[in-house]
């Protein structure tokens, strides 16, 4: 049976040079798209998951101050700290873990470093999951179950991106790969790619073959370039498309009385239906959201209208300058209109959007399905699937592409996969789903 180490036993376990005047704490974000980090995922959804935010929530919750200044604690996390602040740092974690008993799993520690030596996110990814599992948020008002789904594939990535990491680290030693040899980087990658429900072993020969034209300057065929960039943009897609089918599953396997009721895709599903239908004017996916949330209002008592919404949109003014009833629905109105019609940066921020939901729920005459706080994630996810398109793939991709229609063909493309990944994972998790208790 695995012992338990104490916070304390945790840090005297890191290595520390003691000739070094500087010490540096894991930043918590290594460049993957196999397996993004925390932080990057964050970002796209608006958490704040980078080490020092979880720092900063631990003290918030705990009301017991970090004794270091804002300098400090930032140098930490980037070009290093003195050991006297370190030192700190490390007297404040171990009293935490004092205080609140916290104890962590030997071989869940051993997890996590050997993710931390590959250079896997694997190391940040794993203790932010098992914290979420056994502290107290796990009792959360949602029920226990319905992250389970989302934490199993996290879980799995991880400990699959560990050993593709490890696996990569070897053959760069042993020289049995260089550095700079892209294409059979690339076929490393095979068996661990094709675990997804939407990539094969033979997408990940084509891109490594183009790789190769690109670095001995051949021209490629124009119709294999575009594959490439087709599967290329899977690979960026893959972890995005899945972490969410996962979450819609688990929060389905939780709201129905039979896990098998929870087959055929539900709210998630139909907002991507909607945002690529092609008569469809939903100009992003938080905008298609937006569109199902209307359609939903009669689970809640309201009446399915624009009108609806437009009214819960929240306003920001002073006490002294408070307008009319009628430049509130003017300001109301066109406030909703951009987060309808307009692109991602016209979006609300999580704060504002959990307002807005406040509002109508607020209004409500009974609970509906998805209930407040679901509805609250599956806009955040939103949120992060149009920032991930807008920021990360047009931005790379763009060159590659001829137009930027002919890119966003690709991603529609991709996206419409996401029936197809939300029944792999259904036929994986649907045994363990029936040994659960139902019912949030």
């Amino acid at each position: 049976m695995s012992s338990k180490l104490t916070a304390a036993e945790v840090l005297s376990r890191y290595e520390d040079d003691a000739s070094k005047r500087k010490r540096v704490f894991p930043k918590g974000d290594f460049a993957s798209i196999f397996l993004p980090s925390p932080a990057k995922v964050g970002n796209l959804l608006g958490f704040e998951l980078s080490g020092r935010s979880q720092l900063k929530l631990l003290e918030r919750k705990t009301k017991i101050p970090i004794l270091m200044s804002k300098s400090s604690l930032y140098a930490v996390f980037s070009k290093g700290a003195s050991k006297n602040s370190t030192n700190i740092l490390d007297s404040w974690l171990i009293n935490i873990g004092t205080q609140l008993n916290l104890k962590v799993d030997e071989k869940s520690f051993e997890r996590y470093v050997d993710a931390g030596i590959t250079k896997s996110n694997a190391a940040f990814w794993l203790p932010l999951i098992d914290g979420f599992s056994s502290g107290p948020e796990k009792a959360d008002k949602l029920g226990p179950n319905i992250f389970d789904v989302l934490s199993a594939f996290i879980r799995q990535r991880s400990e699959l991106d560990t050993q593709l990491m490890g696996t990569a680290r070897e053959a760069l030693r042993n020289r049995s790969l260089s550095a700079d040899d892209g294409a059979n980087h690339m076929r490393l990658c095979k068996p661990y790619w094709s675990t997804s429900p939407i990539i094969t072993e033979d997408d990940i020969e084509l891109l490594a073959q183009q790789i190769e034209l690109r670095d001995s300057e051949k021209l490629a065929n124009e119709a294999n370039t575009l594959d490439a960039l087709h599967v290329a943009l899977k690979l960026h897609l893959d972890f995005y498309l899945q972490a969410v089918a996962s979450f819609e599953l688990g929060y389905r396997f939780v709201a129905v009385e039979n896990a098998r009721e929870a087959s055929d895709p539900g709210f998630i599903s139909r907002i991507l239906t909607e945002y690529l239908d092609q008569d469809s004017e939903r100009q992003t996916i938080f905008s298609a959201f937006l569109s199902c949330l209307k359609a939903e209002l009669s689970t809640l008592g309201l009446a399915p209208e624009w009108s609806t919404l437009i009214a819960c949109c929240p306003i920001t003014y002073k006490d002294d300058e408070a307008p009319s009833d009628s430049d509130i629905k003017v300001q109301q109105s066109k406030r909703f209109s951009d987060w309808h019609r307009q692109g991602p940066d016209k979006q609300p921020s999580l704060e504002t959007f959990r307002e807005f939901l406040d509002n109508l729920f607020e209004k409500a005459q009974f609970g509906g399905a998805p209930d407040k706080q679901v509805l609250y994630l599956i806009g955040a996810f939103c949120r992060g699937l149009d920032a991930l398109i807008a920021k990360d793939l047009i931005g790379i991709y763009s060159q590659t592409a001829k137009e930027e229609k002919q890119l966003w063909t690709h991603i529609s493309k991709i996206l419409s996969l996401y029936p197809r990944v939300y029944s792999h994972l259904y036929r994986k998790n649907i045994r363990a789903a029936e040994r659960r208790p139902s019912g949030i």
